[in-house]
Parts: C-alpha cells; sequence; structure tokens
C-alpha cells in the first residue's frame, strides 16, 4: 500500500476520492500522512461509507484525516430519532463495553427503516404461500442458483416496492429498485470535530441551506488551509518540459528555433494562457529533433513521447486523430470545437435553352423596360424636334 501511495503523488494529481472499508481507510491515512499527502495542495473526498469511520474507529481516524471532506445523507433530527437514539445508546453501551461508536450511523438507521419495511411488506402481500421452488437463476458465477426461492417472493418483491413511511433516516421510499434519499450532507473535518459546511440537493445543487440557494461555509482543506488548492501539484525543483515539432508544416503555427525566439501562433496562445494563471508554472519548450535541427520522427511518435512522460506537455500543429486520442487529451485553442460532413454537391437544377433567362429578376426585366421606354423616348423627342426637320444639308449644318 505504501508503494501504490507513492506513485500517487508521483502522478501529480493532488485531488482524490477514497472509498474502502474502515480499517483499510484508516492504514491508508496514516501512510498518506507519513508520505506528506495530507498537506497544503491535497483534496480529500471520502464517499458515505468513511464520513462516518469516526463512529467506527474513534478519535484515532481524526487524526490522520484533517482537512478531509466526506458526504453522507442528511437526516432530519426528529423527536422520534432522538428517542431511538437514546434507546439504543443504553442498550448498545450495555452490550459493548469501551466501544467508540457513540450513535446509530445513517447505515444503521436504513437497516432499521428496511426491517420495518420488509415486516409492512410481509402483511400488505395477499399471497402467503410459503413453499419454495428452484432458483430461476442458472449458470450464475456463484452458488446462489442452488438455493431454492420463495414463491412468495414476486408478491413480497412487488409489495415492498410499494412500501412507504416514516422512518428514523427519512421518507422511506423505493423508486427504480434504489432507496431515494435526496439530501447530502457536506462534512469537512476539522480539529476533534465535523463540521457540516453545506448540502447538496436536487433542487439547489451544492448550497449552504437545504431551503434555498447560498454560499457553503469556509472549508478547512488539509494543511489548515482556507485556499481552493488547484488540483495538481507541480514537479519539485524542475521546469515543465513543453515538447514542440522541430520541422513543422505550416511555419506560422509553430516555430522552434530553440531558444526565446520560439514563435508561432500556438507558441504564443501557449505563453498567454500559462501567464494568466493565478500561480507560476515554469516551463521550458524542447524540440522534437536529432540534435541537428531535423525531425526526430512522425507526429505519432511525438505523441507517444508524451505518453511514456518524456514530455509534460506538446505544443503544435498537432492535428486530433482518434488513435492519438487514445494516449494523450487535446486542447483547442486555435480552431471551434465541432463536428462537420464534407459531402458532394448534386446539382437537380434543370438545363434549357432558356436557362440564361434565370439570372434576370424582376426588378432587372422592370429596370431594362424602364430603360428601353426611356431610350425610345428621347429618340422621339430628337426625332420630332424644330432644329432636326428639314432637309438632309440644312439638318448637317445645324448639327455642325
Amino acid at each position: 500500500m505504501k508503494t501504490a501511495i507513492s506513485n500517487l503523488r508521483q502522478n501529480w494529481t493532488s485531488v482524490f476520492v477514497v472509498r474502502m472499508s474502515h480499517a483499510l481507510a484508516l492504514k491508508f491515512f496514516q501512510l498518506a500522512k507519513e508520505e506528506g499527502m495530507m498537506g497544503q495542495g491535497f483534496v480529500w473526498i471520502t464517499a458515505y461509507g468513511l464520513t462516518d469511520i469516526f463512529d467506527v474507529v474513534g478519535s484515532l481516524a481524526l487524526d490522520v484525516m484533517q482537512g478531509v471532506l466526506g458526504v453522507k445523507p442528511h437526516v432530519q433530527d426528529t423527536v422520534k430519532l432522538q428517542n431511538f437514539t437514546q434507546r439504543w445508546h443504553s442498550k448498545y453501551r450495555l452490550e459493548n463495553p469501551g466501544t467508540s461508536l457513540s450513535e446509530p450511523t445513517v447505515s444503521g438507521l436504513y437497516a432499521y427503516d428496511t426491517i420495518w419495511a420488509l415486516a409492512s411488506a410481509a402483511e400488505n402481500a395477499t399471497y402467503v404461500n410459503l413453499d419454495f421452488g428452484p432458483s430461476v437463476t442458472k449458470n450464475g458465477s456463484t452458488d446462489f442458483d442452488r438455493i431454492d426461492t420463495s414463491k412468495a417472493a414476486e408478491k413480497l418483491r412487488g409489495a415492498l416496492l410499494k412500501t412507504k413511511f416514516s422512518g428514523m433516516s427519512g421518507i422511506f421510499r423505493i423508486e427504480d429498485t434504489q432507496l431515494v434519499s435526496s439530501n447530502y450532507k457536506i462534512i469537512n473535518i476539522i480539529g476533534q470535530d465535523r463540521r457540516e459546511v453545506g448540502f447538496w440537493t436536487p433542487n439547489f445543487g451544492i448550497s449552504g441551506s437545504l431551503n434555498m440557494k447560498s454560499d457553503i461555509n469556509t472549508i478547512i482543506w488539509p494543511g489548515d488551509n482556507k485556499t481552493l488548492p488547484r488540483g495538481w501539484l507541480l514537479p519539485r525543483n524542475k521546469n515543465l518540459t513543453i515538447g514542440v515539432p522541430a520541422n513543422p508544416g505550416f511555419g506560422q503555427f509553430v516555430k522552434y528555433e530553440g531558444g526565446p525566439e520560439d514563435k508561432g501562433f500556438c507558441i504564443k496562445v501557449f505563453d498567454e494562457v500559462v501567464a494568466n494563471l493565478p500561480y507560476q508554472v515554469p516551463y521550458t519548450y524542447r524540440g522534437f529533433n536529432d540534435g541537428k535541427g531535423n525531425s526526430n520522427g512522425t507526429y505519432d511518435e511525438l505523441i507517444y513521447k508524451l505518453y511514456l512522460k518524456e514530455y509534460d506537455a506538446v505544443v503544435g500543429d498537432v492535428t486530433i486523430l482518434a488513435n492519438r486520442s487514445l494516449y494523450v487529451d487535446f486542447t483547442l485553442p486555435y480552431t471551434e470545437s465541432g463536428v462537420r460532413m464534407l459531402v458532394p454537391v448534386l446539382d437537380r437544377r434543370q438545363k434549357t435553352a432558356w436557362t440564361f433567362l434565370k439570372p434576370l429578376t424582376t426588378d432587372l426585366w422592370l429596370g431594362t423596360g424602364a430603360f428601353v421606354v426611356f431610350t425610345g423616348f428621347v429618340v422621339w423627342c430628337i426625332e420630332n424636334h424644330e432644329d432636326f426637320k428639314g432637309r438632309r444639308s440644312r439638318t448637317t449644318y445645324q448639327e455642325l
């Protein structure tokens, strides 16, 4: 386990979701703390199964899980639940002296309500034949197919799906074969206690209140840090190595010169993005060449070098292909994301001897007609003018 935790630290990722047994989780967080992974920059989120680990294993878990964020179903604190908790506490302490479990967990409340639901469904089921028949499961991977099943199972199942009542954990209702739990609490482990920082509800999402949209309380992250971690770790004592194609097909996109004079649209975009980050990221460009300025392979080989972690990222005019996407993730800095289809154009227009008239629109026909009328009118005016009447010689003289 220690080796696995050390490998997690080498992957730069600092956000982890933990889901395992209580005993294993306690050992896991102890080793994570020894590796320095419970300090600033890390985020630990536990599923509900571990959110109540403190009720099971005691304060030892609090010492190694400071700043952990957990979720658990929200159970309304009712008088009925308080009375049940008091009875449970007295009986459990009597039967289990020295235990660290102080109150029933939500899973325990679910189990209690489930027993009541089964009892209610058994009463409501009209079919009470207790005979058993062969299992309907055949060729299974377990031995359950050898166990006979009750002939009343379907009736009991139907009655259970229709069962609805107010239990210890709230309204007991089953939808799509799952117990409905609509609201969840977000728990932050601070000091020797668990602090409620907010809720998740179907209506408002993550909110500080169950009944309205509001900001959640301040979360104290591992290392007593109130600043939201960025989600990944920078490599220790070295810059990020950014691979650049040595001989790209289009120099305006990227042109590697082996120094500060590297230029191109891709280079500028990457520099601007890094410059606008709220934290400093040191990096250096390294050309994918053979040392003489020539390319050291194809673009596929460059991508595979990134997959082998010889580069931390690649900047260049690298085409996004399906086979390359199996190894690396792509960004889209200079083209809009989308799907386009190229199809041949089929000309279905009929071609006749009068096709040349189709470009002539109605306005053009009207304009042509008006121009013809105007021209005819001008010619008529000239022909009927007094100065242009008489012999040809006189008319010519007057014109001159």
